[in-house]
């Protein structure tokens, strides 16, 4: 939503039939965790225009692949998209912020849904109160449930009822430590062996992977203080047990605080799961006080039905937005911290007040190393073929291949190297799947990483700024040159000493609609001024500079210049090196047999993307 302009958020909560939206997603996006971006940008950014932006999130293995069409959509997520931007549209044309937008432009807003049935919606304003109000009275309402525990047992055990408390309050925060600590340690593990992603297409394994040992040590560390402290104490089980309860409501209050003091609106997050503990506390107080203490657990359970409905709900929606993302999200991601950091933030919620409740039952830590036996299991089947992460049609490894063609300039305009051959760029974590097929007759990595020493960005015609970090995952196959629609044509227009230091070289530039130019100045030198957009060179951006430029229906040369700092007036010798990357998209026409072949070495389960590039190397 937005950004700003909080009325937006008003006519979707009061129009649209299902709602399906989170503050949680909207500041993910807007600080860059999801791999993804939005045409609603460009109106966003330059328009200064805002709006709602929307997504289908289910079945994401299929965004941007040839299985990505109307046959494969949900129809009732159709439906239902067309309900909601029905209503949507028509409340926002009669609303009568349009008539000044700016006007109302200020402010922010905290919204989420309640499982698709209903939104609640608030200002960032409110939100801050009422974080702050819960979590303090969340904390006078503990200290009293604590103070009513040592009326309950004798007037001298005051000090060590307060005394226990605390004591369990530190084993509480152990607990979360250690849980949180088992659950990356094995994605660490499970990274290490090379088994990363294998939950892909295997979606049930993050349950046992994930899952499981945090629910094992949160259960588990708690029994074992209780089997240790058995002796030494007259407080009931109850009692005990509510004291970790109330510890974990202590630090969820906490990271509430702290998250609001941040200006993070997600803080209703850990908001919801304290609102309700709460709940349940007063109303065990006062049940307490009439003395049935046998309903506790009955009032406990029920006031934390609406939370567990709302953190598995979204958990769910969550894993299955992030998990096909990961299968894009490129060679130097660490899916499995993700995923890890996914699920020990939802147990944490979901799961801290309801597991102690495993403790009251018999022969109870036989049932709790259930979660570790079956993690255990768990973690052999990943290193199984079960735990291959693709699957044809279904969940596709992407790998993008361009049939390339590389010539590389010296100072004198005489070429020093020409080649050719695929271009293979892995994009997810398992870049070695491919090593017994297409990567066979690949160079080995050694040449490759000889032509990032040596080359500009490794002499490859990257497509994407993202694609500079994944670079050295790539392979190169050589093959026969490719067929190119229209050869690069690159000529300097001229050449002006603006100062004693600085030299302006100007650029006509003739090649595919779909161009990357990396700008890389020599040492001792600097890029003073250009054509572009002047952010990169204010903003100090690292070099090489990388530019993307792309055409439609005006295919005239583009003129370009580019003014040199030599920062002295003895300099002497080329002062800029241009990298020039032409990428020709939809010519499969152009494909020769060899790429054509190459293409159908694949294997079943891999989805290549495919088109014919270029790559000129110019010093000046």
């Amino acid at each position: 939503s937005g950004p700003n302009h909080p009325w937006l958020m008003k006519y979707y909560k009061q129009s649209v039939p299902r709602p399906f939206a989170t503050t949680i997603a909207e500041e993910l996006f807007q600080n860059n965790f999801v791999p993804s971006d939005t045409d609603f940008r460009i109106f966003r950014s330059y328009g200064m225009v805002p709006g709602l932006d929307m997504a289908h999130s289910l079945n994401g293995y299929v965004y941007h692949t040839k299985y990505d069409t109307y046959t494969n959509l949900e129809r009732r997520t159709c439906q239902t998209t067309g309900e909601n931007i029905l209503a949507l549209t028509w409340a926002l044309a009669n609303a009568p912020e349009l008539k000044s937008p700016e006007d109302y432009a200020k402010g922010h807003t905290v919204f989420y849904d309640y499982l698709g049935w209903f939104m609640i919606f608030y200002t960032e304003d409110t939100g801050i109160i009422l974080n702050i109000t819960i979590s303090v009275c969340a904390i006078v309402v503990i200290l009293s449930s604590v103070f009513l525990m040592t009326r309950a047992t004798d007037a001298d055990s005051i000090k060590r009822v307060v005394i226990r408390f605390i004591t369990i309050f530190g084993v509480q925060i152990a607990t979360i430590a250690v849980a949180v600590g088992l659950t990356f340690l094995i994605a660490v593990a499970i990274d290490g062996i090379g088994a990363s992603e294998c939950w892909y297409s295997e979606t049930w394994l993050i349950f046992g992977l994930y899952f499981c040992p945090m629910f094992f040590v949160m259960t588990f560390i708690p029994a074992i203080y209780i089997r240790w402290t058995k002796e030494g104490t007259n407080m009931r089980l109850d009692d005990t047990l509510a004291c970790f309860m109330h510890s974990h409501c202590l630090i969820l209050a906490c990271i509430c605080l702290t998250m609001t003091g941040l200006s993070i609106r997600s803080a209703f997050f850990p908001m919801i799961a304290i609102f309700f503990y709460t709940i349940s506390v007063v109303l065990n107080i006062i049940n307490g006080l009439w003395g049935k203490k046998y309903l506790y657990l009955p009032i406990h359970l029920a006031c934390q039905l609406l939370p567990f409905w709302f953190y598995t709900y979204l958990t769910l929606a969550f894993l299955k937005i992030f998990i096909p993302m990961q299968g894009r999200d490129g060679p130097t991601s660490k899916p499995e911290f993700l995923i890890a950091g996914l699920c020990a933030i939802m147990s944490i919620h979901f799961g801290g007040f309801i597991l102690p409740i495993l403790n009251r039952f018999r022969k109870s830590k036989t049932f709790l190393s259930l979660f570790g036996v079956i993690c255990l299991i768990f973690i052999m089947i990943a290193c199984l073929p079960t735990g291959f992460p693709f699957e044809k049609d279904v969940a596709v490894q992407r790998v993008y291949v361009l049939h390339t063609t590389r010539t590389f300039y010296d100072e004198r305009g005489f070429v020093y190297r020409n080649e050719s051959g695929f271009y293979v760029q892995p994009v997810d974590r398992r870049s070695d799947t491919l090593k017994k097929s297409v990567f066979q007759n690949a160079e080995p990595k050694s040449v490759l990483e000889e032509d990032c020493n040596t080359e500009l960005l490794c002499g490859l015609p990257l497509y994407n700024s993202r694609w500079r970090d994944w670079k050295n995952y790539s392979r190169w196959i050589a093959a026969p040159i490719p067929h190119l629609p229209i050869p690069t044509e690159i000529e300097l227009t001229f050449k002006t000493h603006i100062t004693d230091t600085r030299v302006r070289y100007g650029f006509s530039l003739k090649s595919a609609d779909r161009v990357v130019l990396y700008v890389d100045p020599y040492p001792n030198t600097t890029v003073a001024d250009w054509s572009f957009d002047l952010t990169p060179l204010k903003s100090k951006f690292p070099t090489p500079y990388f530019v993307y430029h792309f055409y439609s229906m005006d295919d005239r040369p583009l003129q370009f210049w580019i003014e040199m700092d030599r920062g002295s007036t003895d300099y002497e010798g080329a002062t800029l090196r241009l990298g020039i990357g032409a990428h020709f998209l939809y010519h499969e026409d152009q494909y020769t047999e060899e790429f054509k072949g190459f293409l159908d070495e694949f294997p079943e389960w891999s989805y290549p993307i495919d088109w014919v590039a270029s790559f000129e190397s110019r010093i000046f």
